[in-house]
């Protein structure tokens, strides 16, 4: 029996670990400010204070003077008004902040200030081997976006001489892979090889392509790995490592150098930015340029609020979407941000499927907002749904749910499939609740820029990568957009997890298949920034506002900036030269000769060092 005095001591010990706990627990979420979007960085810069993506000017249009032309840096951009690839060049101008002009075919040689680099589509190489090589004597360099088809290289010496093309050897060659080398692209060296027997193939990359033998003092990008039969021909025939199939490479010609792409890489925009950013670099003794610096995840559809397809969620999980969501994929987010370093923007769903009588759970919201604190992510709002409703409607019963937590997190970011962004955009200008929101997680549209204004004052950051695939041609897409603008939009669609159509869908594979390719190809990029929407946001409204100057004396660059900008950040990529020391930045290597610079002040002063060896052993001073 225990005695009375004992009893108290129990009691008071029970009671005293009770207000330890909760009290802990109530302290962490008061300090915590778990209403606050820490992440809702500057908004202050607008549409009219950005520079815009817009046609180029028609080479032709200016007079006959060329007084247009007078102290002006300028791409020309060769081919026809409709060119699948004058939309691409244009973008990549406007985000470099480069002039561009377009004409139908390589204007006739004349007495006018002559182009920075002119690029070319494939269709205007025949017939202009005349004018090309006047440009080239110059100093002209000149990008051919592709190559026109084996049968007219083949018929014109002038234009293999040109390209740099020593040999034809076959017209056709099938290949079994392809090998990008280190210091084109940031990223590194790929190899990407068909494996026969290792499960599903990767069908993803163009592999019939002409075999072009390049001559001596090329320098080769990207190159062909033959197949098992063909490199036993290859060995026979006593050909070397340079004798493969080139695919990007670079000719000096005259004073001029030739980039030329064999394959259909221009075919994709994120590439494609990347393969100019890589040409402007190779072309120059060094290149200094703005980058975005923001790596975000876009978590869509999750958290659902409402208790939705319980039928089915116990059926595939054993869980209702509560306990499946809380216990099972909260674990995942965790995963992101300890393993990774991300800061998942969760865009939630307060209700997802409008034919589903289940209303939202009270509290739900405070408790993912304490989670989403923890892993400092940000909560968005998703504009997906499903059901026999309209978006207005929608967003009625979202304000509904919302206010009925009475939470005064402020909503800054959504996310909304590319077909519905006019409807989303009408509908949150005139919604109270809903009209704060100042960036949209876009799923990937070819009719809009990557990083753009909508309206005056909301962006769009479309979404680049999806977690859940990763073939080669992605990768490549990846690593060029990496390169291009620092920039990648990870998403993964929860939906499709809570209504899975098969089990592709199931989150078992889902979960295993996103981590597998968050730790495997996102790791190269890790000097850039993870951030939440928001903060992404604020950095690419000062992107697209950004001007600067670049001048460089001997061994030191100087960056100027008009207006100090905090969240500027610019990638420094040299030709085998060390930052030595920095004077108002600060800088942190990305890989071998390219370095993340970030600026402290309107001017930053790069100090540099032309060797490796010098720096380790340096020469003695007698």
């Amino acid at each position: 029996m225990i005695s009375n005095r004992r009893y108290i001591s129990i009691l008071i010990i029970f009671v005293t670990t009770f207000i330890l706990f909760q009290g802990l627990l109530l302290g962490r979420i008061i300090v915590s400010d778990i209403h606050v979007n820490k992440h809702a960085g500057q908004n202050a810069l607008t549409a009219s204070q950005s520079r815009k993506v817009s046609d180029s000017m028609k080479f032709d249009d200016l007079n006959s003077s060329y007084s247009g032309l007078k102290n002006m840096s300028y791409t020309l951009f060769v081919g026809a008004d409709n060119s699948p690839y004058i939309k691409t060049v244009d973008e990549w101008c406007s985000y470099y902040d480069k002039t561009v002009l377009r004409s139908g075919a390589l204007p006739e040689p004349g007495d006018f200030p002559l182009p920075d680099i002119i690029i070319m589509s494939p269709d205007t190489l025949k017939g202009s081997e005349t004018s090309l090589e006047w440009y080239l004597n110059r100093g002209c360099d000149v990008l051919c976006l592709a190559l026109p088809d084996v049968d007219v290289i083949e018929e014109s010496q002038t234009l293999q001489s040109l390209l740099g093309i020593r040999k034809i050897r076959q017209k056709l060659v099938r290949l079994k892979g392809i090998h990008l080398f280190s210091g084109f692209f940031l990223g590194g060296e790929r190899i990407y090889e068909e494996k026969p027997g290792a499960g599903e193939e990767d069908h993803s990359l163009d592999l019939t392509v002409p075999w072009y033998i390049t001559r001596a003092k090329t320098k080769t990008y990207l190159r062909g790995i033959l197949s098992d039969t063909e490199q036993r021909i290859a060995d026979d025939a006593r050909l070397k490592n340079e004798d493969m199939p080139s695919l990007i490479w670079s000719s000096r010609t005259h004073r001029g150098t030739v980039f030329s792409v064999c394959g259909n890489y221009f075919s994709s925009r994120k590439l494609a930015f990347g393969i100019l950013s890589a040409v402007d670099y190779e072309r120059k003794t060094y290149s200094l340029y703005s980058v975005v610096n923001a790596q975000v995840f876009s978590f869509v559809d999750f958290p659902v609020i409402a208790n939705e397809n319980e039928e089915g969620m116990q059926k595939i999980y054993g869980h209702g979407m509560d306990r499946f969501e809380a216990d099972i994929v909260v674990p995942q987010l965790q995963t992101l941000e300890s393993l990774f370093g991300y800061k998942t923007t969760c865009f939630m769903a307060p209700k997802y499927d409008y034919d589903d009588e289940a209303d939202a759970q009270k509290d739900t919201i405070e408790y993912f907002l304490r989670i989403i604190h923890d892993i400092e992510g940000e909560l968005g709002l998703s504009m997906r749904y499903k059901g026999q409703t309209t978006l207005k409607d929608k967003l009625d019963l979202d304000e509904d749910y919302y206010t009925a937590e009475e939470s005064s997190y402020p909503i800054h970011a959504a996310f909304a499939d590319k077909n519905d962004l006019s409807d989303v955009l009408k509908e949150l200008e005139k919604h109270p609740m809903w009209n704060s929101i100042r960036t949209i997680s876009l799923s990937p549209s070819d009719s809009l820029p990557f990083l753009s204004y909508v309206s005056e004052h909301v962006t769009v950051q479309q979404v680049t990568s999806d977690s859940l695939s990763h073939k080669y041609f992605q990768d490549l897409e990846l690593i060029g957009l990496e390169t291009a603008l620092g920039y990648d939009n990870v998403m993964l669609r929860m939906s499709d997890s809570l209504w899975p159509e098969s089990e592709e869908d199931e989150w078992q594979k889902v979960s295993r298949d996103s981590s597998s390719n968050m730790s495997t190809y996102y790791v190269p990029f890790s000097a850039f920034d993870k951030v939440a929407i928001s903060e992404s946001n604020a950095r690419v409204r000062g992107y697209l506002s950004r001007s600067y100057t670049v001048k460089r004396d001997g061994d030191v660059i100087t960056l100027s900036m008009p207006e100090y900008d905090d969240t500027a950040s610019f990638v420094l990529r040299t030709h085998d030269e060390l930052i030595t020391s920095i004077e108002g930045g600060s800088f942190k290597e990305i890989e071998n000769n390219a370095y993340l610079i970030t600026p402290e002040g309107r001017r930053t002063r790069i100090y540099l060092h032309s060797t490796r060896k010098a720096m380790i052993f340096p020469e003695e001073v007698n």
